[in-house]
């Protein structure tokens, strides 16, 4: 018994371990075969000794030579292993321990020692089991169990790349060794991350890391690798490590024959599997050992059930022998097998357009389905239906039969898509009809009704009946007598219309001489005379509105009853325009009188009043306001807001910024709605079966109403494929109106995408004989004018021929001569045809605002202006003495108060000055919008509000906010 060591295959380790030649199998015979699997599986350290052999065992990576070294160690600390003791742990797990051979026993709580060790040297083997598996609270929970007093072969397997190491140089019996990768953290510090193993189950990774992967990250010069084998005799205990991450995350396996490569995965039941398709570590990219990105690692499954299997990421299968190979897919229940997974591009029944799912769930199989049962009614659009809705929906559409219109039977009982009978007894109304647009869509009366419309002469649509009456147009008979006819068609009226024309111009051409009529000319001397052959005192030039003309071509006036030109007037207003230009004038009315509620003053960009004096602030003030009692308010406004809220250089107020739980917003009422928002569910209502159905209308007790159809159209229903009506009773498609449309002219038409009827529109002479035309609606309206006008010209011809009418006319009665009183424009020229002006006399002073001025009455106008300068308010002026139409300057020497201001347009490009009781208005309106008891001060500005939150004042609305924003975050609730 003096060779004590035999290697056990522990799958946990991923390696052979030493053990006691008592423990399990695989022992092999013979000093050298043994001590050469010992160098190579479990590297027995050199003796200190040996150690100065250690560069070129590393060098050379021979284990004979290894093995060589290991018998001369074996040999040499024999009576050692015999029974005496050993020195104290100097670091480690371990410090302070001691190693003595005889009754030593460490503290393992995880395998038992006599899984690995029996025989008589309990305290050596004791401590190689706790080198290879160290005492910590991660291993505990990992739940490494043994099996009896052996740990046998197949007990449990871990791959290596669940592991994170920390290989370290380890002193034994004064020699270091270590075997990596194919050992445990040794430090007990980095144990397999969250993996809980019960049973014979199998902790895999679907990530292959090569083992070069982690021989990269030796930190330590003095460690080499020999046969992936660490070799480091620096002669101490734990300061040499490779580091390096495990693979899979939270493993949870409980079984035999359980087992799981994957992250975030529970497998539960005997051969219970999770297990995803190999991945090589060179193929994600990784250099060393794994990275720490858990968070993109496949599994994220349950698998629970006796031969349950899965091999796809995010599964759920429960279920004695259920499986399934789609991902984030569901099987529940025994036997249950996925068949489909996730689906793009599939047409599903009773839906429109391409449908897409995540994933499927089943719990059956296509020859052993299950009921579910005990299934609520849904009420969300991808909510299960259970039998009782699908019963209620089925009753709905039993119920649409009676009431739905059907195609007629054509005589085999299939339906006669050509025509549909109603089954009104005296025909039935179709209601909601849409304007039809294609040629054979119905058409409805709104459409009908402008056609109708358009002919005029009385011609209607029976409210009643719905039949057609009319047109009669009544029209002078042609005899210029005063008697009319009626005419029943529109051709036979334009035929009357053609004739009586044709007979008005040549009575018109006899009048276009001018030799006769109020306004003559001399042939000899030129001169034209206004009424000179008839009385009366005075003339008048305003058209038909009561509008002045201007008067063009007047020479200067010489005598006291001369017209005045604007040569003259000119020299007149030179001595006004110092004054006028620098002057701030009031508005004029419509009227040109003084406007004295309004004052627009010239600045192109508007025109800023310096030396203001601050107005009052009451809510029956009409004082101006000035920069400063704007700022005032905008600054209490701003500070009563919060929320960061600021007074800008243009007086606005920069927008507060509100958190409402993570949120940001720039308004109050956002910011309330955000507070509101966080109490309220919404409820998504679905609709019964049956909308789709069209339905005759019902009467009062509820039975169908055969006689009227209401479609549901929120703006008509337009009904397609309608034949052509023939019967009085049958519908009117578009095909049928559109020439009835395009009789009438006049651009009438039928708008292609709505149905509208639009037209038709007759452009004729308005009748005024001014070239001007109007526009008529309809034929017969179009047909009232033509006779209008032809039975007028046909007597103002006959009173041009007596001086009653035309441009210039003398009331027979008063006497007055008017001169385009009766026409429109603003100007009578008396030029010459050389474009001289005329010299116009005999102008009695003017009296109305509009009469033309003398000379007599413009001399007195020019001594009235001196006087005026003085009081005037006037524009700055530039650098030049120009007016500068930006800037007004007061003149009171503590500022001018500017009273009887009218108020302001408020608006964002409003130019116009504001008063005190708008400004008061506004202050008003934001104290009490802020609430919290906001006031207007007597200075215009707003005293703080006071919020009361959760028991706090806070005196803006920024500072309440974030208050309530924190009173939601102390709601939060967690859920285990």
């Amino acid at each position: 018994m003096n060779r004590v060591f035999c290697r056990i295959w522990n799958r946990a380790l991923g390696a052979y371990v030493v053990a006691s030649e008592l423990a399990d199998r695989r022992v092999r015979d013979g000093r050298r075969l043994r001590a050469t699997v010992l160098a190579i599986a479990c590297v027995p350290a050199m003796a200190t000794a040996a150690a100065q052999e250690r560069a070129t065992a590393s060098a050379s990576a021979d284990p004979e030579r290894i093995a060589e070294l290991v018998e001369r160690h074996l040999d040499e600390n024999e009576r050692v292993l015999a029974g005496g003791t050993l020195p104290a742990w100097s670091s480690g797990a371990f410090a302070g321990q001691s190693r003595a051979i005889a009754g030593g026993v460490a503290p393992m709580g995880v395998i038992d020692p006599g899984g690995l060790t029996g025989g008589t040297l309990p305290g050596l083997v004791q401590h190689l089991t706790n080198f290879l598996l160290p005492i910590s609270n991660e291993y505990r929970a990992c739940g490494l169990l043994g099996n009896g007093t052996l740990l046998p072969d197949e007990c449990l397997s871990i791959a290596r790349e669940n592991f994170s190491y920390a290989f370290q140089s380890v002193s034994l019996l004064g020699t270091d060794l270590l075997v990596i990768p194919d050992v445990l953290d040794l430090n007990g510090n980095r144990p397999a991350d969250h993996t809980t193993i019960i049973g014979r189950g199998s902790s895999g990774s679907y990530i292959n890391v090569p083992i070069g992967n982690y021989a990269g990250q030796n930190n330590d010069p003095d460690c080499e690798l020999v046969l992936g084998i660490g070799v480091c005799v620096p002669g101490v205990l734990g300061t040499y490590t490779w580091d390096t991450l495990p693979a899979q995350d939270y493993q949870i396996i409980v079984g035999d024959g359980a087992a799981a490569n994957g992250s975030n995965t529970v497998v539960m039941g005997t051969n219970a599997s999770h297990t995803l398709p190999a991945v090589s570590a060179t193929d994600l990219g990784w250099t060393g050992g794994p990275d720490g990105n858990y968070a993109a690692r496949l599994g994220n499954a349950v698998v629970i059930g006796h031969n349950a299997t899965g091999t796809a990421d995010r599964q759920t299968i429960l279920g004695a022998n259920a499986r399934s190979i789609h991902a984030n897919s569901v099987a529940l229940g025994a036997d249950s097998v996925t068949v489909r997974g996730a689906q793009t591009g599939y047409v599903a029944p009773g839906l429109t357009g391409l449908q897409s799912s995540a994933g499927e769930v089943s719990i059956g199989t296509a020859t052993a389905a299950r009921q579910l049962t005990n299934v609520a009614a849904g009420s969300a659009a991808t909510d299960a239906v259970n039998v009782a809705q699908l019963q209620g929906a089925i009753a709905d559409v039993d119920g649409v039969g009676t009431f739905a219109v059907r195609y007629d039977d054509d005589g085999t009982g299939a339906p006669d898509f050509g025509r549909i009978t109603l089954a009104g007894a005296d025909g039935t109304a179709i209601g909601n009809v849409a304007a039809g647009v294609a040629a054979d869509e119905a058409v409805n009366v709104g459409q009908l009704a402008p056609v109708v419309g358009a002919l005029g002469g009385g011609a209607a649509i029976d409210p009643t009946t719905g039949a057609v009456t009319g047109p009669v147009y009544t029209l002078d008979d042609g005899s210029d007598t005063g008697t009319t006819a009626d005419f029943g068609d529109v051709g036979s009226a334009l035929d009357n219309l053609d004739g009586r024309t044709a007979s008005n111009t040549t009575t018109i051409n006899n009048l276009l001489d001018g030799t006769e009529g109020i306004v003559r000319q001399d042939p000899g001397t030129l001169l034209v005379t206004v009424g000179g052959q008839t009385g009366g005192d005075q003339v008048s030039f305003a058209n038909v509105d009561g509008d002045a003309r201007r008067l063009s071509g007047v020479a200067d006036g010489v005598e006291a009853n001369d017209a005045a030109n604007i040569g003259q007037l000119t020299e007149v207003a030179d001595l006004v325009d110092d004054l006028d230009a620098l002057a701030v004038q009031y508005d004029t009315d419509a009227d040109g009188n003084p406007n004295y509620g309004r004052v627009t003053l010239a600045g192109a960009g508007g025109t800023a009043i310096g030396n203001l004096a601050a107005g009052e602030v009451s809510a029956t003030s009409t004082e101006a306001v000035n920069g400063a009692q704007l700022f005032g308010v905008a600054g209490s406004v701003a500070d009563h807001l919060g929320g960061g809220a600021t007074v800008n250089v243009d007086g606005t107020i920069s927008a507060p910024t509100y958190v409402i739980r993570g949120g940001n917003y720039s308004n109050v009422g956002d910011a309330f709605d955000a507070v509101d928002g966080a109490f309220d569910d919404l409820v998504v209502d679905v609709g019964d079966l049956g909308a789709t159905a069209v339905r005759y209308d019902t009467d009062a007790d509820g039975n169908p109403d055969y006689s009227r159809v209401t479609l549901a159209g929120a703006d008509g229903t337009a009904i397609g494929n309608i034949a052509a009506g023939v019967a009085a009773d049958e519908a009117v498609n578009v095909g049928q109106l559109a020439p009835v449309v395009g009789a009438l002219g006049g651009g009438a038409a039928i708008d292609p995408t709505t149905g509208a009827v639009t037209g038709p529109v007759y452009t004729l002479d308005d009748g005024s004989d001014t070239g001007t035309t109007a526009d008529f609606g309809d034929v017969g309206s179009a047909l009232d004018n033509l006779d209008g006008r032809t039975a007028s010209n046909t007597t103002t011809i006959n009173n041009l021929l007596d001086g009653t009418e035309g441009i210039v006319r003398q009331d027979p009665g008063t006497l007055l001569v008017t001169v385009g009183g009766q026409t429109g424009g603003d100007q009578v020229s008396f030029a010459n045809v050389g474009g001289d002006a005329r010299r116009l006399s005999g102008v009695a002073d003017g009296v109305e605002a509009n009469d033309a001025a003398n000379i007599g009455q413009l001399t007195e106008v020019a001594d009235l202006v001196d006087d005026l300068d003085a009081l005037a308010v006037q524009y700055d002026t530039d650098a030049d003495g120009n007016p500068n139409y930006g800037r007004v300057t007061l003149a009171g020497a503590g500022g001018t108060a500017i009273g009887n201001l009218a108020a302001g347009e408020v608006s964002a490009t409003s130019t116009e000055a504001v008063n005190g009781a708008q400004l008061f208005g506004v202050a008003g309106s934001v104290a009490d919008h802020l609430g919290g008891g906001a006031t207007v001060n007597v200075d215009g500005t707003i005293s703080a509000p006071t919020y009361v939150i959760r028991g706090g004042n806070y005196s803006n609305v920024g500072d309440a906010f974030d208050a309530v924003d924190g009173a939601f975050d102390d709601l939060v609730v967690d859920v285990g």
